[in-house]
């Protein structure tokens, strides 16, 4: 069975039957509840560990669709993992050197180097 499209992804999480309940009230769409649909629409990209050029034994090119109000962010190893966006109110939408400078900020590990790349679309 080939990877799903994030339409297809959204849709199925639509088609559930699931209860989630946040705040004592149950929640009808989580694509589009507020506390939710950031991390229902996040993409993780493909990821390799190991030093670029040093451990890669070969390189595949891999696409993603780029939608017209996208937001990239790319880091090293260097950076915590487990942020989220979301948590910091209305940062999706500053300049995407701000939110470099943020994530760089709130989630280097102090132990390794640390690169942070954000790119958003012109029309974000």
């Amino acid at each position: 069975m080939p990877a799903r499209t994030g339409r297809q992804y959204l849709n199925g999480l639509r088609e559930q039957d699931i209860e989630v309940w946040i705040g004592g009230e149950r929640v009808k769409d989580v694509t589009t509840h507020p506390g939710l649909a950031g991390g229902a629409r996040a993409i993780g990209l493909a990821s390799h560990n190991g030093t670029l050029g040093a451990q890669l034994p070969h390189l595949r090119e891999l696409r993603y669709p780029w939608p017209g109000d996208g937001l990239l962010i790319m880091h090293t190893d260097g950076l915590a993992t487990r942020w989220n966006l979301d948590d910091y109110s209305g940062l999706a939408r500053r300049h995407p050197s701000v939110i470099a400078a943020v994530l760089y900020r709130d989630f280097s590990r102090n132990r390794d180097d640390v690169t942070v790349l954000a790119f958003a679309s012109a029309s974000a």
